[in-house]
C-alpha cells in the first residue's frame, strides 16, 4: 500500500461513484484553494506539554497555599479550644492547703 491509501475491511460496503465528465472549472477552483501542509508535531507536544505542566504548578501552587491557610486555622481554632491558657498561675492543689475541709463542723 502507498502512504495515504485508504483500506476497507469488506469490499462490499465500498460505494463508487462514476463521473461522466470532469468539470474543469470546479476542479480549478478547489485546487486553489488547496492547502498543504507539514506540521511538526513533536514541538507541537513539546509545547502542549509545556504549557499543561506550567497550568499543574498553578494548581499545586494554589493547592499548597491553601493547605497553609487550612493549617493556620486548625491550629488556631486548638488554640481556641484548649485549656492551657485558661487560668494560668491562679490554680494550685488542695493538697498543699493545710487546711482540713472537715473541721468546719
Amino acid at each position: 500500500m502507498e502512504v495515504g491509501q485508504v483500506a476497507f475491511h469488506n469490499s462490499k460496503n465500498v460505494r463508487t461513484i462514476k463521473v461522466e465528465k470532469k468539470n474543469n472549472a470546479i476542479v480549478n477552483r478547489l485546487n486553489k484553494t488547496k492547502r498543504e501542509t507539514f506540521p511538526c508535531f513533536q514541538s507541537e507536544r513539546e509545547e502542549r506539554d509545556r504549557l499543561e505542566r506550567a497550568e499543574q504548578k498553578v494548581k499545586q501552587k494554589i493547592e499548597k497555599e491553601k493547605e497553609k491557610q487550612d493549617a493556620l486555622k486548625k491550629e488556631e481554632d486548638a488554640q481556641l479550644r484548649s485549656y492551657s491558657s485558661l487560668m494560668q498561675g491562679q490554680m494550685h492543689s488542695n493538697q498543699d492547703d493545710g487546711e482540713d475541709s472537715d473541721d468546719f463542723m
